[in-house]
């Protein structure tokens, strides 16, 4: 025998991995048995003329290495989740437990998955198929559970807080009592874990899954019905919508508090910062008045009682803001030429002055065009616009709050955009009150049969709206911005959008932030996404 043609057959019978169905091969294979005391030798390999079977033992041996190595890499993966425990965590004053880090639990369940499938998918797997197929069943009743747990101890965390607090309770009965059956299911299924906290045998335990999908269905069931109930108070108070489900949640589950409502007022109203909320003996808390974000204060035209349903009492709020902008701005009307002007704009609130000044401004203008001598007029009004601002500019030295401060500089922008209208019509010598260069302007109008104040831009009409914006800073209004205005405008005035485009940071969103401001409209900015629902 070629000593070297041999060592083949020689190192591929001392495989360590080869088992007694490999040697039962073998012996099948030369005809004879193969004895594996110590007593065995090379000659008695020759005597059994085994080197001829070279080829057929070598792939044997082969198959037996990676049988071995299939056998290896199922072992790991049961060995790991034999030591694979759950990482239970106190829930925060609560009498249970919640499973803390599951992210690593998932990452390793499907690496161990990919690597069942694998084996499984090999040519090598015959002897240990049973075994595989019965794990490959286990992981993936172990993933399937392990996703509804998580879903449900998520959904249990969410509405336990909400279920927590003896408001919602009472505003919810039935889906009170159907919670609390989940909420002793979660936590039979939490005791019964802490007993025996291995991830695997808890999850795949008989009935578990079952729970878990009846909790999970009953979850959202309960969650349905409290986004319905959550509707019927958007319905009712519309604004609502500018919260999300747990900001609201957090106002109704605090239904007997009235100040509740303070944080979430923002959202709510265009700049409304707090309400004054008092309470006196034996009486329940009622509103007095609104603050804005720079503590201009406004009383309110009657008390609003601040008690019973959140989305009555803020609706009398809203009506009651309407009213009272409304009735300010009539006073302003009324004591324009009764009081000298340093007065007038510190007696009366930041929004009310600003509109006040657009109206006169607007009589004023129409009044010079519908004279004999429009040219001469308008010539006047030009000079009285430069009186106006040089008298505001002198306000600016004056002792003031700051949100007096912030009146008179907004009120500065306004009379420098009217002085340019002004002159502008005069350089392109406008003589009719239908003169297009006019019709453009936005212009405000106190209608005495309605008394109410009417916004006009072109063909456009809008009655003003009236939201208490406060003394919030005004745009400074360039030639494209009126483009810009005149076309949203038009575009509302026919019920459609409007769009502006162009590069980042040229103040399309705040041209159409101050457009609302002009129209005492509340604007609320969204930045969309794929991710907003």
């Amino acid at each position: 025998m070629d000593f070297k043609q041999g060592m083949p057959v020689i190192t591929s019978l001392r495989n360590p991995s080869l088992r007694q169905r490999h040697w039962d091969e073998i012996q099948r294979i030369i005809g004879k048995s193969i004895s594996r005391d110590k007593n065995f030798t090379l000659g008695n390999l020759l005597d059994m003329n085994i080197f001829k079977h070279k080829e057929k033992i070598q792939e044997i041996a082969t198959t037996a290495s990676n049988e071995a190595t299939l056998e290896q890499m199922l072992q790991k993966v049961i060995d790991l989740w034999l030591s694979t425990d759950f990482r239970l965590v106190p829930h925060a004053g609560r009498d249970t437990l919640v499973i803390y880090g599951a992210d690593d639990i998932m990452a390793q369940l499907e690496e161990s998955q990919v690597t069942v499938g694998t084996i499984r998918g090999s040519r090598y797997v015959t002897p240990i198929k049973m075994l595989v197929e019965e794990w490959e069943r286990k992981l993936q009743v172990f993933s399937r559970t392990l996703d509804e747990w998580l879903n449900c101890q998520r959904n249990w965390l969410y509405l336990e807080q909400i279920f927590s607090t003896p408001d919602i309770q009472r505003q919810l009965p039935t889906e009170y009592k159907l919670f609390m059956s989940v909420d002793k299911a979660w936590k039979d299924i939490m005791r019964r874990t802490e007993d025996r906290p291995n991830a695997l045998k808890s999850a795949i335990t008989p009935g578990t899954l079952d729970t878990l999908q009846m909790c999970n269905s009953n979850l959202e069931r309960v969650q349905k019905c409290l986004e319905d109930y959550l509707e019927t108070k958007r319905f009712v108070f519309p604004r609502f919508y500018f919260l999300s489900n747990d900001e609201l949640l957090d106002i109704l589950a605090q239904s007997k508090d009235p100040n509740a409502v303070q944080p979430h007022l923002g959202k709510c109203f265009g700049n409304i910062k707090q309400l004054d909320i008092r309470t006196l003996p034996r009486q329940p808390p009622s509103v007095r008045s609104i603050i804005s974000s720079e503590r201009e204060i406004i009383a309110m035209p009657r008390n609003v009682r601040a008690r019973g349903a959140v989305e009555q009492w803020l609706g009398t709020v809203e009506a009651g803001m309407f009213e009272t902008v409304k009735k300010h701005l009539k006073l302003g009307l009324a004591d324009w030429q009764a009081t000298n002007l340093k007065d007038w704009v510190l007696k009366h609130p930041g929004q009310v002055v600003l509109t006040v000044i657009q109206i006169m401004f607007n009589k004023e203008v129409s009044k010079s065009l519908d004279c004999d001598q429009p040219g001469t007029a308008l010539r006047q009004t030009q000079e009285r616009m430069v009186d106006l601002l040089n008298q505001l500019a002198s306000f600016t030295s004056a002792r003031l709050k700051s949100f007096q401060r912030m009146s008179v500089e907004a009120l500065l922008t306004i009379t420098v955009h009217n002085r340019d209208i002004v002159n502008n019509m005069i350089m392109n010598k406008v003589r009719r009150l239908e003169d297009f260069e006019w019709k453009r302007q936005l212009r405000y109008e106190w209608d005495e049969t309605t008394n109410n104040c009417q916004v006009l831009q072109s063909n456009a009409f809008f009655h003003y709206g009236y939201e208490y914006l406060g003394c919030s800073t005004r745009l400074v209004i360039t030639p494209l911005t009126d483009r810009c205005y005149l076309t949203l405008t038009g575009a509302l005035h026919l019920h459609l959008g409007g769009s502006p485009a162009g590069p980042a940071g040229t103040g399309k969103t705040e041209t159409v932030k101050d457009l609302a401001k002009a129209m005492g409209k509340q604007c609320v900015v969204f930045n969309c996404s794929e991710g907003l629902d």
